[in-house]
C-alpha cells in the first residue's frame, strides 16, 4: 500500500478507473506504472519531479489488475480505531513506573540537625542518623496508589479488546464450570469470529476481482474454459470450537429425509469447505454401499453353490 494506490471512479458502483505502482531507483528517479482496463502507461519522474511518459501499450486483462483488500468498511487498520485508548495506557504504565521511582527517589527531610555533604553519604551508607530529641527524619513522599491505577489499566484494556473484537487472555474467575459455550461467549472469541467473518466478507469481492484477472490469464495462455462459478475461494480458520454440537447438528439434518446432505454440511460449519467435504462424503458412500452390494453378492453365490453340492 505505500507504493500503490487505486483511484475509483465516485459515480454508482465505484468501479476502480485507474491505479498506479510506483517504483524508486537508486539514482532518485521514480517510475510509475498506471494500469487502466487495457492499457499500461509508464512515467518517469526524475528528481525534480517532472513527469514524461516513456511507454504506452494495450494489455488483454479488460480490468485493471492492482486490487484493493480493505480490511473494512472504513478502510482503517484492526487497531487505528483504538490508538487514543493505546496512547492512554502507554501513559498510564509509564505513569506507574515513574510512581515508583519518584518514591525510591524521596528526597531526606532532617528536622533539628545541621550536617554537611560527607555526613549525607555516610548516612546513605549507614543506613541511619542521629539527631537531637526535638529533631525529625523523614522522605518526603507523595505515593501513587497502584491498586487504583492497576484497575484503570485493566479497565482501558478490556475496553480497547472489546473494540477490536480481539480474545481476551485472563479468562473468568477461578472455580467455574463454565462449558465451551460460555468460555467462547465471554472471554471474547464470539466477537472475534464475527469480526472475521466481517473481513472474510470484503475480502471475498476482492479475492473474486484477482480471480477474474487469473483466469483471463489462464484462459488466454493456456487455452482453458474456466469461469469464476468454477473457482470458490475458502478462508480456512480453526472450526474445532463446540465440535460436539456441531457434529450433533450434522448427524441429525443428515438423518432427516427432508434436508438436502449439501445443506447440512453448510448448516452445520463444521468444516471450512463444506462442498468438498460433501462431495468427499458422497464418493465415500457411494464406494461403501458398491462394497456391501459386492460382499452380498459374493456371500448369495457361495450359499447357492452350497446348496448345488
Amino acid at each position: 500500500p505505500r507504493f500503490a494506490f487505486v483511484v475509483y471512479s465516485n459515480e454508482i458502483g465505484n468501479k476502480p478507473l485507474f491505479a498506479v505502482q510506483i517504483s524508486n531507483k537508486r539514482n532518485g528517479v521514480r517510475i510509475k506504472n498506471v494500469w487502466t482496463r487495457n492499457r499500461l502507461f509508464k512515467i518517469r519522474e526524475d528528481k525534480s519531479r517532472n513527469p514524461a511518459i516513456i511507454t504506452e501499450e494495450p494489455h488483454y486483462l479488460g480490468r485493471v489488475p492492482i486490487i484493493e483488500y480493505p480490511a473494512n468498511n472504513a478502510r482503517l487498520g484492526s487497531f487505528e480505531i483504538v490508538l487514543s485508548l493505546l496512547d492512554a495506557i502507554n501513559a498510564a504504565f509509564s505513569d506507574l513506573a515513574d510512581g515508583r521511582e519518584q518514591f525510591i527517589n524521596a528526597l531526606m527531610i532532617i528536622k533539628g540537625a545541621d550536617i554537611t555533604d560527607e555526613q549525607i553519604k555516610q548516612v546513605r551508607e549507614l543506613g541511619g542518623i542521629k539527631v537531637p530529641t526535638d529533631g525529625d527524619v523523614k522522605y518526603l513522599v507523595s505515593e501513587l496508589n497502584q491498586t487504583q491505577n492497576g484497575e484503570t489499566i485493566n479497565l482501558m484494556i478490556d475496553t480497547m479488546l472489546e473494540i477490536v473484537g480481539m480474545p481476551k487472555r485472563s479468562g473468568g474467575s477461578g472455580g467455574t464450570s463454565d462449558n465451551g459455550i460460555a468460555v467462547i461467549l465471554r472471554d471474547g472469541f464470539a466477537d472475534a469470529e464475527a469480526r472475521a467473518s466481517d473481513t472474510e466478507r470484503i475480502f471475498k469481492k476482492s479475492e473474486n476481482e484477482l480471480l477474474r484477472i487469473a483466469l483471463r490469464i489462464c484462459n488466454a495462455k493456456r487455452g482453458m474454459k474456466l469461469q469464476l462459478s468454477s473457482v470458490e475461494p475458502h478462508f480456512t480458520r480453526q472450526n474445532t470450537d463446540n465440535l460436539l454440537a456441531k457434529v450433533q447438528a450434522l448427524t441429525t439434518m443428515l438423518a432427516s429425509n427432508k434436508i438436502h446432505p449439501r445443506l447440512a454440511w453448510q448448516l452445520s460449519t463444521l468444516v471450512s469447505d463444506p462442498e468438498s467435504a460433501y462431495t468427499i462424503s458422497q464418493e465415500y458412500e457411494q464406494s461403501r454401499i458398491e462394497q456391501e452390494e459386492q460382499l452380498l453378492a459374493e456371500s448369495v453365490s457361495v450359499h447357492l453353490d452350497g446348496d448345488d453340492v
